[in-house]
């Protein structure tokens, strides 16, 4: 058996080599999902929609982004989140929600958003434990350029906690059903 895996390894280097790498990723994946750190940040940008039509020579676009970002973690934390390329006709709004209904936050937290100079830049203070921001970014008349830029982007996110890109209701839900599955 030993042997065939050797000869197998040496014959498809590239796949075997790709296969390790999926492996470890998804150990990783698997650790840090089962077993949450008490302080993290989880986020995920998405675009909602975006219409553009033409006028004149060049489009106009109507279009939403929204970022969705909760404390997971046990502990209050503090936020910043960039936006280095924030150009066009941008507005921005927040919703605030408790990640699960049994687990409601203690307070809300402390919003604070300023766009100068083609960025924005969001302060997020008090992040109580199992609060959920909604973001709604909104451009009624932008380009088909801005547009792409901001999806494009990537989000800069500065906390001492431990931040991981993924949907904080999604990955709460999953931890919640394995520990149930634990119980049997």
């Amino acid at each position: 058996m030993l042997e065939f895996l050797r000869e197998s390894f040496r014959n498809h280097f590239g796949l075997t080599l790709i296969a390790a790498v999926l492996i470890t990723l998804g150990l990783f994946t698997t650790v840090s999902t089962l077993l949450p750190s008490s302080r993290e940040i989880f986020y995920e940008m998405h675009p909602v929609f975006t219409l553009c039509r033409p006028a004149s020579g060049s489009s106009t676009c109507v279009a939403r982004m929204e970022l969705n970002i909760g404390n997971t973690g046990e502990t209050e934390e503090s936020v910043n989140l960039v936006w280095p390329q924030f150009k066009g006709g941008w507005t921005s709004g927040k919703d605030i929600f408790d990640i699960s209904a049994d687990r409601p936050r203690g307070h809300d937290p402390v919003v604070n958003c300023a766009a100068t100079d083609g960025r924005q830049e969001c302060d997020i203070d008090r992040f109580a434990a199992g609060t959920l921001i909604v973001m709604h970014i909104d451009c009624t008349r932008c380009n088909r350029r801005q547009v792409k830029l901001l999806q494009e982007t990537p989000l800069e996110i500065h906390t001492g906690a431990h931040a991981v890109y993924g949907n904080p209701r999604v990955t709460l839900l999953w931890r919640r059903l394995m520990a149930f599955a634990q119980l049997f």
